[in-house]
Formats: structure tokens, sequence, C-alpha cells
């Protein structure tokens, strides 16, 4: 319930998400990667060239306000109750009506996404069991030992979401009108590409995943669900290398982290986000 509310606050109001303190556009997204990757092989050349790829053949499909059913579905398992069932629907209607379908769908996904991470930061095994079982019996298994690196860092996580990137992000998305699939793949781009501080290795996974989802599941389709399941997609990609930096900056993964000599709380963060990924619905 906690989860929820959380982003009740914010969506049910219709406001921007954290608007009071949202980030200028021409600041960088995020400070969670100060250190440059040293296996930065692939050419800046490479990187763009893998984002003309991803973004063949996308068209300026016209704005609808088309609920993206697959996302909402995915929403609701995180509410507790049928009042909070409500809060969702509240919530999503909002964007819809206010965003058009394809910057909703961007907006939806990175709800999902703090969702999660959420679960994650409260320990929040009850939700967990709701939206992904076997992950929940696996996490009951393991014992309190999982949540032994997670229970001491996770208000520094926290403010880094509320504070920092979720304002920033949601900054960087704004448009002065429902904007179109295009524009909103676009942005994503310029997002991963001159906002994230990612290195080029941190850029070449983005373009390979978000080509990889392309040619697998919408299997280069530009009709309005499948322009709405890409954009989620790509928030859902840049959301989990941003939130992994910080995890990692945060001592999520240190010492305290490993449950034993095999196995520790990194082995499960692909896991973990990916209960919300697109390719998952």
């Amino acid at each position: 319930m906690v989860a929820i509310n959380k982003i009740a606050k914010a969506g049910i109001l219709g406001g921007l998400l954290m608007g009071a303190v949202a980030l200028k556009a021409t600041n960088p997204i995020t400070n969670v990667s100060k250190t440059p990757n040293q296996t930065e092989v692939v050419s800046k050349e490479g990187a763009a060239a893998l984002k003309a790829a991803s973004l063949q053949g996308v068209q300026q499909s016209p704005v609808t306000s088309v609920h993206n059913m697959k996302l909402e579905t995915m929403y609701k398992k995180f509410a507790a109750n049928s009042n909070e069932v409500q809060m969702v629907n509240n919530i999503v209607n909002d964007f819809y009506k206010q965003y058009g379908t394809f910057l909703a769908s961007a907006r939806i996904q990175h709800e999902l996404d703090r969702q999660q991470l959420f679960v994650l930061l409260q320990a929040d095994n009850t939700t967990l069991a709701r939206v992904n079982p076997q992950l929940a019996k696996e996490v009951k298994e393991t014992g309190p030992q999982f949540y032994k690196s997670v229970i001491p860092n996770a208000d520094k996580v926290t403010k880094w979401l509320e504070k920092e990137y979720s304002p920033a992000l949601v900054q960087l998305l704004n448009f002065d009108h429902k904007p179109t699939a295009k524009e909103v793949l676009k942005q994503i781009d310029l997002i991963a590409e001159k906002k994230a501080g990612f290195s080029v290795d941190d850029l070449i996974d983005y373009h390979v995943e978000v080509d990889d989802y392309k040619r697998k599941y919408t299997k280069d389709r530009t009709d309005n669900m499948s322009m709405s399941d890409l954009i989620a997609y790509k928030i859902f990609v840049l959301d989990k290398i941003l939130i992994k930096k910080s995890l990692t900056n945060c001592n999520f993964f240190g010492k305290d982290s490993h449950f034993d000599n095999y196995s520790g709380l990194s082995v499960y963060y692909d896991d973990w986000m990916n209960t919300v990924s697109p390719r998952n619905r």
C-alpha cells in the first residue's frame, strides 16, 4: 500500500511527478555514474548506427488516447485492494487524457519501474508475491539475509529516486502538446545519449536491447500499440540501467549483499526488475 501511495500523491493530483523539485531539462538527469567505464571499446559512431537502426521504420503515428491494457494490468497487480485498483484507474485515466497514448505509455512504465524498486526498498514480500510469485518464493527461501544490504541503504536510493531521478525524467519528457510516437521515441533516445551520463557501453546496451525487442516482439510493426510497447520498453531499459548504477553506488551489491559463496543480491537484480519488463507481458 505504501508504494501505491507514493505515486498516488503525484498521479491523482494530476501534476508532474515530484514537479515542485523537477530539474531543468538542460541539466544531467542523474549523477549516479561518476567513474568512466574503462571497458569502453565501441565508438560513438557505432552507438549512433545502432540508434539509427532502432528508429528505422518508425512512422509519425497519429496521437490517440487508446489505453495500453498490458501496462494497466501490470500496474494493478501492485494494488492491494479495490480502493487501490480504483486509484490506479484514476492515475492512468488522467495520464492518457492529459498526454495521449504515447507519452502516457512512457509515464506509466516509469511508474511500474518505480513500484518494483519500492518493493525492494521496503522489503515488501507481500506485494512481490502478487507481481512475481516465483521470485517471492525464492526470496522467502533465502530468508532475511536477502535484504541485509537493502535495509541500511534504502533511504539513500529513495531520496535519489524521488528528489533527483524521477523529477528530472518527467521534466525531460515534458511536451507542450500530446506528442506522437516518433517524438517520444526520439526524446527517450536523447535522454539516454545526452542526459543520463551513460558510458559508451551503457549506450550500446541500451540500443542493442531496444533493437532486439523491436525485432523479436514488435517485429518492426508501427501500429499504435506496437509503438506504445516500444516506448514502454525504452523507458524500462533506461530505468533499469540507471537504477542499477544507483544501487551499486549505494552499496546494495557490496559484501553484505552476499547470501553465501555463490549467490547475492546482484544475481537477482535482473529478475527483480524484469518483473515489470514489457517482454513479460
